[in-house]
């Protein structure tokens, strides 16, 4: 282990290093707070890439479940692990960009699952595509290990951008782009609740987005849902739109842009208290058919994976693809 001090805080932290003098393709940022339960199959996903010339950086935040001993347990020379207190999601993310050795960095969450194409796809982009900054993609809703519904996202710039205090269409976690790009726009780390829509708002005027239409990310809405933490989100969103939007449009637009989040509140709430958070949740992917589920079950079965600690789900490892 070598100890390190970051950014000059004077806080200790602690670094697996796996010394190579091979610098890769790609950085795979992958930030952890207390995600035991899912851990493994996040790690197996980055394993199971079609394109291999890859780094995982994880970096721990002071997480209490055990996740830094299953972060641990992976043996492979491309798989780093920083640990440390906690700092939040927008520290580890700026972390991530300072140590990322790829030329390209890509985003996912330690709850969810990449589909095998995800980094080839994407890189490929990028690469014929030099005007475009940052590519995203579709993602498909799982809960558990099942896939349930799926959201599409505006392939072009102008569609993605049109109404950005609605929301850029863009799911933050599926970025990829340039590490000199993230560089250049480094995230506020006082902002642990809107941090991906203050990226966008900071990158708007120099930036070019774009999404791939498939769907190459697994994003498990449902089990890793609190209510506590999107009032939280909202909150932050509605804030941070009443500072920017008056720059962006009108007043009037801007405080009705601000009011939807509060009104997201008032639902979300209101759906908890009479027991329908899961159906406001699954409207906001449209539901699978029976053939694109049993298609995006056969991708996850893919990806060989042991199951969440307690878990009564049935395994997927032995899934064909």
């Amino acid at each position: 282990m070598a100890r390190l001090t970051p950014f000059g805080s004077g806080l200790k932290i602690t670094y697996r290093v796996r010394v190579r003098s091979h610098t890769p393709t790609v950085t795979i940022g992958l930030p952890v707070y207390n995600n035991a339960d899912w851990l493994r199959a996040a790690v197996s996903s980055v394993l199971a890439q079609t394109f291999s010339d890859w780094e995982l950086i994880l970096c721990d935040d002071g997480s209490t479940d055990g996740s830094a001993l299953i972060a641990n347990t992976f043996d492979d020379p491309r798989v780093h692990v920083l640990t440390g207190p906690h700092l939040g999601l927008s520290a580890q993310l700026n972390r991530i960009a300072n140590l990322a050795r790829g030329r390209y960095l890509a985003r996912m969450d330690a709850d969810d699952v990449l589909h095998p194409e995800r980094i080839e796809r994407q890189i490929s982009f990028l690469a014929k595509h030099a005007d475009v900054d940052l590519v995203g993609c579709s993602l498909v809703v799982i809960r558990g290990w099942d896939p349930v519904g799926i959201r599409t996202f505006p392939t072009e710039h102008e569609a993605i951008v049109r109404n950005p205090l609605s929301g850029v269409r863009l799911a933050h976690a599926t970025a990829l782009a340039r590490v000199e790009w993230f560089l250049a726009h480094p995230y506020n780390e006082s902002n642990n609740g809107a941090e991906d829509w203050e990226l966008w708002f900071s990158a708007l005027q120099d930036s070019r987005f774009a999404n791939i239409a498939d769907p190459l990310y697994f994003y498990r809405e449902y089990d890793s849902f609190s209510l506590r933490k999107y009032v939280r989100v909202k909150r932050h969103t509605a804030r941070l739109i009443c500072r920017e939007g008056p720059a962006m449009t009108n007043l009037l637009r801007t405080g009705a842009c601000a009011f939807r989040q509060y009104f997201n509140i008032a639902a979300y709430v209101a759906a908890g208290v009479s027991g329908l958070t899961q159906w406001l949740i699954a409207s906001r992917s449209r539901t699978l058919d029976e053939s694109e589920r049993s298609f995006f079950a056969g991708v996850l079965g893919s990806v060989p994976a042991a199951l969440p600690r307690q878990s009564r789900l049935p395994a997927f490892a032995s899934c064909g693809d």
